[in-house]
């Protein structure tokens, strides 16, 4: 018997008109499904327009498509366990610590300072002038994780503090690290146009961005630990800040960095109070430019380097090596006044930063170092000796080293083409003079110290991921209690540095809001909103709409074939 009740040819009829009406169906889902996914290519590549914007100039953003330097350092510092997804400022490392040994000496007037830590890529050229189509355009900034052309120095900064400052002996440098330092690159960054706007920092101290601060620069809450983040700063108070300065509240910074102050035989110097500072007198480098002519200041000297300028392919091969320093450029040393009639040739290259002799306490650092081979490994070591008075004589900016007496102190390092947070920091520890400290640093005869006479220290640097002060003493970090009580040091509850850094590293990109904004901005799969995923995700939406559609026709259409039913 027939189930449907329809003659043969009135059912041969419906049925073409309906498999008609569902070709029309299909055709028009997969027309849909097409514009969805160009449509959705489109919002995807609005979204990630510009993720790497390097310069202000067209031009120098291409630069990073010849930039094999770059890749190189990026490949060293991400590995395979790293994350690198610098549009949302998440770019975290594969190797999350490791050791770096420290020595220490006086002869009554300086005290010694001597770093030794491994580098797989050693990192000395920094920003630089690239002749580009008529123009000179910049090539390296302060990035998001590595440089993109590899143009960022490796640098290494000390903190230290006699016992002024509260909280420092315990927590280290992460008293300084907030949420919200400078923009990009913390999760809750101030932009540079409110801190200039700022009553105090922009009008009475002249800071353009926000970087290092203590929390005893800020007004407190009800607890020293507790303040109302980077602002909580009122003119009327401009007088008492400075005061607590005055008072040996701050932190002293050496700051020492392979480019811009290590070939010219200096480290910088500077102090941590509202921001990082530098120290009273001149730099050791500026920028190499004219405003008025619109051009570089000064060109290398051919007379001294064979040519008055670098070249962008040796650079990115690093053919000008350490040892022959022609990477930099130095007032007296081997510049000249740039001539803008010179025949320049595409891919030239000045430095933009000129090197000078520093003077005041700024340049009381002086630095000697060495870039050699990490024994039969393919990776290099640095050799770093700082030396500076044991009293410069500027009390509200560096602190004295008196025999007999201890200093706390902590250690950062930035390699492989990092700057801003990307660097590996140890816990603080205690500097002795003439007596025991975790570094003693004992009276010697002679020039200079005998480092080979003197036991190194040594201590794990790790990476601190964007772990802050305001996570530290919040509800959501397990040892806040004891980090607001100073109690505990930032070690605390981890079994060991290794354990510390990976959990910096596993909450990163936590803290930084990427699961919520990745949820957000995902399609079914939880997949990140770029081009190519969301053509994928609409390719497979798009598919998966056609094939329900024609199962669902299938199951909806009358059957024509005849059933024998139950006798």
């Amino acid at each position: 018997m027939r189930i449907a009740g329809q003659s043969g040819a009135s059912a041969s009829r419906a049925t073409g008109r309906r498999a008609a009406r569902q070709r029309r169906l299909v055709l028009r889902l997969l027309l849909g499904s097409l514009l969805l996914v160009v449509l959705g290519s489109a919002a995807a590549a609005v979204a990630t327009e510009g993720d790497v914007p390097l310069t202000d100039s067209p031009t120098a953003t291409a630069l990073a498509e010849d930039a094999p330097l770059g890749e190189a350092y990026r490949e060293a510092f991400v590995g395979e366990d790293g994350i690198y997804d610098p549009e949302r400022g998440i770019v975290t490392p594969d190797e999350v610590a490791f050791d770096i040994e420290v020595e220490a000496a006086h002869d009554g007037e300086n005290i010694y300072v001597r770093y030794d830590f491994p580098t797989p890529l050693p990192a000395y050229y920094h920003d630089y002038f690239v002749y580009r189509d008529g123009d000179w355009v910049r090539a390296g900034r302060s990035p998001v994780g590595t440089e993109p052309h590899g143009l960022y120095e490796d640098r290494i900064t000390m903190l230290v503090d006699d016992g002024s400052v509260k909280g420092f002996a315990n927590q280290g440098g992460w008293l300084t690290c907030h949420e919200d330092l400078r923009d990009p690159f913390m999760y809750a960054s101030v932009s540079d146009d409110d801190v200039e706007a700022h009553p105090v920092l922009g009008d009475v101290y002249g800071n353009s961005d926000q970087r290092k601060y203590i929390p005893q620069s800020r007004d407190p809450d009800e607890q020293w630990w507790s303040f109302g983040g980077w602002g909580a700063m009122h003119p009327d108070r401009a007088e008492e800040y400075e005061q607590r300065r005055e008072n040996g509240v701050f932190l002293d910074l050496w700051h020492w960095r392979a480019h811009r102050s290590e070939p010219i035989g200096y480290s910088d110097n500077q102090y941590v109070f509202e921001h990082r500072n530098a120290s009273p007198g001149t730099g050791p480098y500026r920028t190499n430019w004219d405003d008025d002519a619109d051009q570089p200041a000064f060109m290398l000297d051919p007379d001294v380097e064979g040519a008055p300028a670098l070249d962008w392919d040796l650079i990115q091969d690093q053919d000008y090596g350490w040892d022959d320093q022609g990477f930099v450029i130095a007032e007296d040393v081997n510049a000249v006044a740039f001539d803008p009639d010179h025949q320049w040739e595409e891919g030239d290259v000045i430095p933009r930063r000129l090197l000078q002799t520093p003077d005041g306490s700024r340049g009381a650092i002086t630095a000697d170092s060495e870039l050699v081979r990490d024994g039969d490994s393919d990776g290099w070591r640095w050799q770093v000796e700082l030396a500076r008075p044991l009293d410069t004589g500027e009390p509200t900016a560096d602190k004295a080293f008196r025999p007999g007496r201890t200093y706390d102190a902590a250690i950062a390092v930035h390699r492989l083409a990092t700057g801003s947070r990307w660097h590996f920091v140890t816990l603080p520890f205690s500097i002795g003079i003439d007596i025991p400290g975790d570094v003693t640093a004992s009276r010697f005869d002679g020039e200079r110290p005998d480092w080979d006479a003197i036991e190194p220290t040594t201590l794990t640097a790790m990476y601190p991921g964007q772990t802050n002060w305001q996570w530290l003493t919040s509800d959501e970090h397990p040892g806040a209690s004891e980090v607001r009580d100073d109690s505990m040091s930032v070690l605390g509850c981890h079994d060991d540095e290794i354990g510390l850094a990976a959990a910096n590293r596993a909450i990163e990109p936590g803290l930084a809001g990427v699961d919520a904004h990745v949820e957000e901005e995902a399609g079914m799969f939880g997949m990140v909103f770029d081009p190519t995923n969301a053509v994928l995700v609409f390719l497979v939406v798009g598919a998966g709409t056609v094939v329900g559609a024609v199962v669902l026709a299938r199951r909806r259409q009358p059957s024509n074939i005849e059933q024998e039913g139950p006798a």
